[in-house]
C-alpha cells in the first residue's frame, strides 16, 4: 500500500506562502521564487504543483473564502434568533477587532480585488464570493423585514445589501493601506450604525 499524497497539503502551503508575500508585495511583487522562500521550498517544486502564479492566486482565493464562510457560519449560528443580533454577527465577523482578525488575510484579499480587475478568472472568481457574501446577508434582511423588526422598505433590500458590502470592503482597503485613520474599534459599531439607519432598525 502507498503512501498518501501530499499534494493537497503542499498546495495550501504554497498558497498560504502567497499570501504573506502577496501582504507586503502585491501580486506583482509575490515571485515564484519569493513564494518558494517563504514556503521553505524549491521553486522547482512550486511549479510541480502549480501551473502559473495565476493557479495559485486561485487556490489561495478559494482557501481564504472557505475558511471565511466558516467562521461567519459559526458566528451566526452563534448569534441566536433575533435578526438584529445576526446582522450585528455578519458585520462583526467582518469587522470586528478579536482573535480571529487576520491583516495578512485582509491585505491579500485587499489586492486580490486589484487582481479581480485585471484577470477575468480571478474576477469570476472575485464575483462568486461577493455573491457568497450578499447570499449570507439578504436572508438576515428579508426576514427581519417580513417580521417587522427592520422597517426597510422591501425595494429598498437589495441597496442595503450593497451598501453594507461596500462599506466592509471599503473598511478592509482602509486596514490594508492606511490603518490609523480607523479609530481602534470603531470599524463594526460604525458599520452597525450605518446599517441600524439604512434598514429603520429600532433599538
Amino acid at each position: 500500500m502507498g503512501r498518501p499524497s501530499n499534494k493537497p497539503v503542499r498546495r495550501r502551503q504554497i498558497a498560504m506562502a502567497m499570501m504573506k508575500v502577496m501582504a507586503t508585495q502585491g501580486y506583482d511583487g509575490a515571485t515564484i521564487s519569493g513564494i518558494a522562500k517563504e514556503a521553505g521550498l524549491t521553486s522547482g517544486l512550486v511549479h510541480y504543483h502549480f501551473g502559473s502564479k495565476q493557479e495559485i492566486l486561485l487556490h489561495m482565493m478559494a482557501l481564504l473564502i472557505a475558511a471565511h464562510t466558516q467562521r461567519l457560519n459559526a458566528a451566526l449560528e452563534a448569534a441566536g434568533e433575533r435578526r438584529v443580533d445576526q446582522l450585528d454577527a455578519f458585520i462583526n465577523a467582518h469587522l470586528a477587532i478579536g482573535a480571529t482578525a487576520d491583516p495578512e488575510a485582509t491585505a491579500a484579499w485587499v489586492s486580490l480585488t486589484a487582481e479581480a480587475v485585471r484577470q477575468p478568472p480571478v474576477g469570476q472568481a472575485w464575483s462568486t464570493a461577493l455573491d457568497t457574501l450578499a447570499e449570507h446577508l439578504r436572508p438576515i434582511i428579508d426576514a427581519g423585514q417580513q417580521e417587522g423588526a427592520f422597517k426597510v422598505d422591501k425595494d429598498d433590500i437589495e441597496p442595503a445589501v450593497a451598501a453594507i458590502l461596500a462599506t466592509i470592503q471599503g473598511y478592509f482597503v482602509l486596514a490594508a493601506t492606511n490603518r490609523e485613520l480607523i479609530p481602534r474599534g470603531s470599524a463594526a459599531a460604525a458599520t452597525r450604525q450605518m446599517a441600524r439607519g439604512l434598514l429603520r432598525i429600532q433599538t
